[in-house]
């Protein structure tokens, strides 16, 4: 399960692209704006990212050093 702190940051490169920082491991990564509502929608329900129901995203961002 991946948690999302206070170090995730989010910002919104263009209309379909948003970058995601770990400002305390330095990992870095650009999301699809799909990608980016799931992620906002777990943050929002205060939800863990489940690696069963979302398998590439979960994958994607532990690949990228955000686990």
């Amino acid at each position: 399960m991946a948690h999302f702190t206070k170090y995730i940051c989010f910002y919104e490169l263009d209309k379909n692209n948003v970058l995601l920082l770990n400002a305390l491991t330095s990992a870095i990564d650009i999301l699809d704006k799909i990608s980016f509502t799931k992620i906002q929608k777990m943050i929002d329900k205060q939800k863990l990212l489940n690696p069963e129901s979302n398998f590439e995203l979960y994958n994607s961002l532990k690949a990228s050093g955000f686990d």
